[in-house]
C-alpha cells in the first residue's frame, strides 16, 4: 500500500497536480484496493460501493489511467457480462486514446480472456493477437504476453480440426514464442502452462518419450507454483498418455492424482472434467460399474455450476451413452444419446455459422454462396444421421420397454407383498428399540443403588454376594437387550454393511486379550494362533461383535481348566476363524439348532440365548459362512469364513474410497508434514502390532515415540519427557500400574498425563489406575475415536495451565489442580527464583543444577507448564519482575533492568517493550 501510495504522489508531481487532486489521487487508489480487497472477500455490495466512488472521482478529476484501473476492477466485480465486456471496451478506448500501452496491453489480455471463459473463441484470438502485436513496436508486461502465447495456444487447441498434422507448426509457433519470454524473465506460472502444452503436442504427434519430459516440466514448475489447476491437469493428460501406452496401473494412478489435487482448489469444473474422463477410462477398460460412480460425481458438480460449455456437456452425455450401454441400461443410454445429439447438432450449427459468418465477410462474389450452400447441406446431413441414431435407438429401447412392461406385470404382486413385510420389519425393529430403551432405564436405576452398596464397606458380605449376582444378572439382561435390538435391525434390513480397510490383526488381538482376563478368572486357557496379515478390507464391528459373541458362548459353556483353541488364517482372500472347546453332553446337542434363538438341550438344561443367532445373522451379511462340527466325542468347533479383499464387496458396502496404497501413500506424506513443535507421545506397549497400530492413529499430528516395556517406557520418559503416555497395564518387568506410580512421583515427570489401556473391565481395576495417578482409563479393544479425543482434551487441558502458569509472577500452585509431587517442585522452583533470579550470573546450567535435572529435562518440564523455554522462562520473570518493581517501588528506571539480572540498559528496554508493548519509563509513567 505505501509502495502505490508512493508512485501516486510520483506521478501527481510529474504530472502537475495541485495539493486537492494529489488527495483525490490518494483516495481513487485507495478505493480501488478496497473495492478489490471486499471483491475477494465476497463482500459484493461493499466492492461496488468503493469502487464506484473511485469511478466518480477519476472521472472529476480527469485522472485517466485511474480510471482504467478502476473500470477493469469493476469489470471483475460485475455480474451481468455485457456490462463487464462493456466495462472493458471502455477501459480499452481510454487507454488507445491517451496511448497508455501498457494498460492497453492489459485490457487487450482482459478483454481475451472474457472471450476465452465465454466460448467466443475468435473474439478471444483476436485479442489475443493484438496484445502480441503491440508488444512487437511497444514494451508490455511479459507476463501478460507470455499468458497471451498460452491462451493462443490453447484457442488452437480447441479447434475441431486442430489434430491435423498441419497445425501443428502454428501451435508449436506459439508455444516456443512463450517459452523463450518465460526463460527471458523466470516466469514459472506461464512457463508450467506452456510445457504442458507442448506435451499434448507431442502425445499427439506419438513422440511418447518427449511428452512425458515436458510433461515432468510441468509438473516440477505447478508444484513449486502451487498451481493445483495446472497440477491437475497434467496429471489427468499422463494418464491419458500411459493409457494410450496399455499401461493400465499407471494411467489409473494417474487419473486419481489428478481428482485428489483437484479438490485442494475451487475449481469444480475441472474437477468434473477429470471424474468424466476417468468415468471413460473405466468404461473403456470394462469397469463400468467404477465409471458409473465417476459419471455421477461428473453430473452433480456440473450442476452446481451455471456456466458449462456445450462441449463439455457432449462429452458428460457420450460417455454416459457408453457407460448405460455397457451396463445393459438402454432406456437411460437413449435418454443420454438423445441429449448428446442435440448437443452436437447445436455445437455444429454454431461453427458452421462461425463459418458462414467468415464467409460472408470474406467473400462477396458466387463463390461465397456456393460454399455457404455446402456448409447448410452439411447442417442438414448431420440432422439426418443423428435422427437415424435416434430411429434405431427408440426401436431398441421400444423392445426394451416391452419386455420391462411383462416382467413388471409378473413381479409387481411380489413387490407389494414385501413392501408390506419390510413396513412391519421396520415396525418390529422400532418396536424393539423403543421397549430397549424402556428397559435401560429400569435397569440403571436397578444397578446404581446396587453399585452403591457394594462400594460401601459397611454392607456385610453375605449382602454383598447377593448384591453382586443382582448386579451379573442385571448386566446379562443389558448385553440380551442389546442382541434382540441387533437382530431386529438386521431382520428389517436396517443394519448395513461397512467395509474399510484396517487394522485386522491388532482387533483380533485386543479382543482376545480381553477375554483372556475373563476366562482367567475361570481357570480356563486360551490356546491361540493368529497368522492374519495386519489389514484387510472388513466391516470392524461386525468383526468384533462375531468374535466377542463365539468367544463368549465358548468360555460360557466351557469346563473349568479346560482349553478354548482358537485358530485364524487367510485362504484365498478369505479370513477363516475357529474356536474349538469341550462341551459337556455334547452327544446329546442337536448342532442344527445351535443357531436357533433360545435354543435349549432339554427342559432342565441352561439355553443358548440369542448370541450365536445374532453371530450367523451378522456372519451372512458379511457375505460369509458359519459352520459347526465335531472334532470328537467331547469337542465342538464353530468355524467362520469371512471375505477381506475389497473386490467381494459392493461399491456402496465400502466406505473408503482410497485403496491401501494410497492410504499408505497419503499417510507418508503426512508424516514429512508433522511440525516441530508437535507434540510428543509416548506409547508404551509390549505387544508390536497394537503398539504400530497406536503409533499410526497419532502420527500424522504428534511426533511419537515407542517403548516396548514398562521399564523401558520409565526409562524414555525420564530421557526425553514427553507430553503425553499412553501405556498398556499388563506387560513384562514393569506394568502399567508400575510405571504410573514412578513418573507420578518424580518431580521431572510428575506433569505428564498418563493414559492407561487394559483388558480388564472391572471397576476396581479402573479405580486401581485411578488412584495411583493416572489421567484417564481406556479398555480394549477402543474406538480410535475415542481415543484421539482423551489425547487431545489432555493436551489442550495442559495448554491451558501453560497460559495460566505464565501469568503468574509467582507461582502459586495452590491456585491450581496439581498433584502433590507437582506442587512440592513448584515450591522447589519458586524458591530458585526468589534467591537466585535478581543474579545476572543466573543461567539455564545454573537453574538445572539448582533442581537436580538435565538442562534438556527442565527444559521439556518447563514447556510442558507455561509453554516457554528455560532461557525465555528466566527473562520472563525477570520482566514481570521488573514491571512489579515500577508498579509498587520507588527504584529508578535506568537501575530496574540491573536489579533483576539484566547486564545490558538497552537489551533490557528492548525485551520489556516486547513483553508489555511499552518502554520502562512510559510504563511507570502511567502507573
Amino acid at each position: 500500500m505505501r509502495a502505490i501510495l508512493v508512485i501516486t504522489y510520483v506521478l501527481c508531481i510529474n504530472f502537475g497536480f495541485s495539493q486537492t487532486e494529489e488527495i483525490a489521487i490518494t483516495t481513487i487508489q485507495s478505493n480501488i484496493n478496497k473495492a478489490d480487497q471486499f471483491y475477494e472477500s465476497k463482500q459484493k455490495d461493499s466492492a461496488l460501493y468503493y469502487i464506484n466512488q473511485a469511478l466518480i472521482l477519476a472521472k472529476k478529476f480527469d485522472v485517466d489511467s485511474l480510471q482504467i484501473n478502476a473500470l477493469l476492477s469493476l469489470s471483475n466485480i460485475e455480474s451481468n457480462k455485457q456490462n463487464a465486456l462493456s466495462h472493458l471496451i471502455n477501459a480499452k478506448q481510454i487507454a488507445r486514446k491517451n496511448k497508455y500501452f501498457n494498460l492497453l496491453a492489459k485490457t487487450y489480455f482482459r478483454i481475451g480472456e472474457f472471450h476465452y471463459k465465454n466460448d467466443t473463441n475468435k473474439l478471444a484470438f483476436n485479442n489475443y493477437i493484438k496484445l502480441d502485436s503491440l508488444s512487437n513496436k511497444h514494451h508490455v508486461n511479459p507476463f501478460l504476453l507470455a499468458m497471451s502465447k498460452t491462451r493462443l495456444a490453447g484457442l488452437l487447441f480447441r479447434a475441431s480440426n486442430w489434430t491435423d498434422a498441419g497445425q501443428f507448426p502454428q501451435i508449436e509457433m506459439h508455444i516456443n514464442q512463450g517459452l523463450k519470454i518465460c526463460d527471458s524473465f523466470n516466469l514459472k506460472i506461464p512457463a508450467a502452462k506452456l510445457n504442458l502444452q507442448k506435451g499434448v503436442l507431442n502425445k499427439f504427434r506419438k513422440n511418447y518419450s518427449d511428452a512425458i519430459t515436458y510433461y515432468n516440466k510441468a509438473l516440477e514448475l505447478s508444484k513449486k507454483n502451487q498451481d493445483y489447476v495446472t497440477l491437475a491437469v497434467i496429471y489427468n493428460d499422463i494418464g491419458s498418455l500411459y493409457h494410450i501406452m496399455k499401461q493400465i496401473d499407471s494411467a489409473e494412478t494417474n487419473y486419481l492424482r489428478a481428482i485428489e489435487v483437484n479438490k485442494m482448489h475451487t475449481d469444480t469444473l475441472n474437477l468434473a472434467l477429470m471424474n468424466l474422463q476417468i468415468a471413460n477410462f473405466y468404461n473403456m477398460i470394462s469397469r463400468p460399474e467404477k465409471g458409473l460412480i465417476r459419471l455421477s460425481i461428473a453430473e452433480n458438480l456440473y450442476k452446481k455450476r451455471t456456466d458449462i460449455r456445450r462441449e463439455n456437456l457432449f462429452k458428460l452425455n457420450d460417455v454416459a451413452t457408453n457407460i448405460y450401454f455397457s451396463l445393459g441400461k438402454l432406456d437411460s443410454a437413449f435418454s443420454k444419446s438423445k441429449e448428446a445429439n442435440r448437443l452436437f447438432v447445436e455445437m455444429t450449427k454454431v461453427k458452421n455459422e462461425e463459418n458462414i459468418t467468415e464467409l460472408e465477410a470474406k467473400y462477396d462474389n458466387a463463390n461465397k454462396r456456393n460454399e455457404i450452400k455446402l456448409l447448410k447441406a452439411q447442417n442438414k446431413l448431420v440432422e439426418e444421421q443423428k435422427q437415424n441414431q435416434r430411429n434405431l435407438l427408440m426401436a431398441a429401447l421400444c423392445i426394451s420397454l416391452l419386455v420391462a412392461g411383462f416382467l413388471f406385470f409378473l413381479y409387481r404382486n411380489r413387490q407389494q407383498t414385501n413392501n408390506k413385510l419390510k413396513e412391519l420389519d421396520i415396525f418390529k425393529t422400532n418396536l424393539f428399540t423403543n421397549i430397549s430403551h424402556e428397559l435401560r432405564t429400569p435397569l440403571t436405576l436397578i444397578s446404581g443403588p446396587i453399585e452403591k452398596q457394594l462400594q460401601n464397606p459397611e454392607t456385610p458380605s453375605n449382602i454383598k454376594e447377593n448384591l453382586s449376582l443382582v448386579q451379573h444378572n442385571s448386566d446379562r439382561l443389558v448385553n440380551l437387550v442389546d442382541q434382540m435390538t441387533e437382530l431386529a435391525k438386521i431382520d428389517s434390513g436396517q443394519s448395513q454393511l461397512k467395509v474399510s480397510y484396517g487394522h485386522l490383526r491388532t482387533i483380533l488381538q485386543q479382543q482376545l486379550a480381553v477375554f483372556q482376563f475373563q476366562a482367567e478368572q475361570k481357570q480356563i486357557i486360551l490356546n491361540h494362533n493368529l497368522d492374519v496379515p495386519k489389514e484387510a478390507w472388513f466391516d470392524s464391528d461386525m468383526l468384533q461383535k462375531i468374535t466377542a459373541n463365539l468367544l463368549t458362548n465358548s468360555i460360557k459353556h466351557a469346563a473349568k481348566d479346560s482349553i478354548i483353541s482358537i485358530k485364524s488364517y487367510v485362504n484365498t482372500n478369505m479370513l477363516e476363524f475357529s474356536i474349538g472347546n469341550k462341551v459337556d453332553n455334547l452327544n446329546e446337542i442337536n448342532l442344527n439348532k445351535l443357531f436357533e434363538r433360545f435354543y435349549q438341550v432339554n427342559n432342565s438344561s441352561k439355553g443358548m440365548g440369542i448370541g450365536l443367532a445374532l453371530v450367523r445373522e451378522l456372519v451372512n451379511l458379511h457375505k460369509g459362512q458359519i459352520s459347526i462340527e465335531k472334532a470328537n466325542v467331547s469337542t465342538i468347533v464353530f468355524k467362520v469364513r469371512l471375505p477381506i479383499s475389497k473386490d467381494a464387496y459392493n461399491q456402496d458396502e465400502i466406505v473408503e474410497m482410497l485403496s491401501p496404497k494410497a492410504l499408505e501413500s497419503l499417510s507418508s506424506n503426512s508424516e514429512d508434514t508433522i511440525k516441530e513443535d508437535a507434540s510428543v507421545l509416548l506409547i508404551v506397549e509390549d505387544d508390536p502390532d497394537v503398539r504400530t497400530f497406536i503409533a499410526s492413529i497419532f502420527k500424522v499430528n504428534y511426533q511419537v515415540i515407542e517403548a516396548v516395556n514398562g521399564t523401558e517406557g520409565i526409562s524414555k520418559a525420564l530421557e526425553l519427557i514427553p507430553d503425553l503416555i499412553i501405556s498398556d497395564i499388563m506387560m513384562p518387568e514393569t506394568d502399567g500400574i508400575a510405571l504410573t506410580k514412578s513418573l507420578k512421583a518424580d518431580e521431572r515427570t510428575s506433569h505428564i498425563p498418563i493414559i492407561l489401556l487394559t483388558a480388564k473391565v472391572s471397576d476396581s481395576n479402573k479405580l486401581q489406575g485411578i488412584n495411583v495417578g493416572a489421567d484417564d482409563y481406556i479398555t480394549k479393544p477402543f474406538k480410535n475415536e475415542l481415543l484421539t479425543a482423551k489425547v487431545d482434551k489432555l493436551i489442550a487441558l495442559r495448554k491451558q495451565l501453560q497460559l495460566r502458569f505464565s501469568q503468574e509472577i509467582i507461582l502459586r500452585p495452590s491456585d491450581i489442580a496439581v498433584t502433590s509431587t507437582e506442587e512440592q517442585f513448584l515450591e522447589k522452583l519458586q524458591s530458585v527464583i526468589d534467591n537466585e533470579l535478581i543474579d545476572s550470573t543466573f543461567t539455564t546450567e545454573v537453574f538445572s543444577q539448582s533442581l537436580g535435572m538435565s538442562r534438556m529435562q527442565l527444559h521439556r518440564k518447563l514447556k510442558a507448564l507455561t509453554g516457554q523455554s528455560t532461557s525465555e522462562f528466566i527473562r520472563t520473570q525477570r520482566l514481570k519482575l521488573a514491571a512489579d518493581m515500577l508498579k509498587n517501588s520507588g527504584t529508578i528506571v535506568s537501575q530496574v533492568g540491573y536489579a533483576v539480572g539484566f547486564n545490558d540498559h538497552s537489551y533490557f528496554t528492548k525485551c520489556f517493550k516486547k513483553q508489555f508493548g511499552c518502554t520502562p519509563t512510559e510504563f511507570s509513567n502511567s502507573k
